[in-house]
């Protein structure tokens, strides 16, 4: 079975049977961190089509039909859990996982995004 990173992402609104794609990510992305609220989508970190780690942050405001790349993430993690705000002002990613170390290892590292701030 081939394997690869893309950058589709698909939406189903489940009450309505409704099915759309989205604009794709800014990059191609796999393993990422992300939350939603009522009026965007947080992506944060993973691993690029060269499985090589990234600590880039994108939010997808759905009233716009746009990404937006934020501040990066402290650390390269894939898989971080994430946490918002019901406003959206805050995000935090919580841990992850170095995938490229010889052996997988965790993190404990959390770390808190400010909108208003962009940090």
């Amino acid at each position: 079975m081939e394997t690869r990173v893309t950058s589709s992402i698909y939406s189903v609104q489940y009450t309505s049977n409704n099915k759309g794609k989205i604009p794709a990510l800014p990059e191609p992305l796999g393993h990422v961190g992300c939350t939603m609220n009522k009026t965007h989508i947080i992506v944060v970190g993973g691993v690029n089509r060269d499985m090589q780690m990234q600590n880039h942050c994108y939010t997808f405001d759905k009233r716009t039909v746009q990404w937006t790349r934020i501040a990066n993430i402290f650390d390269k993690y894939a898989l971080p859990s994430l946490a918002i705000t019901s406003d959206g002002e805050i995000i935090y990613a919580i841990g992850g996982l170095d995938m490229l170390a010889t052996v997988p290892t965790a993190s404990e590292a959390v770390f808190k995004y400010e909108k208003s701030k962009n940090r």
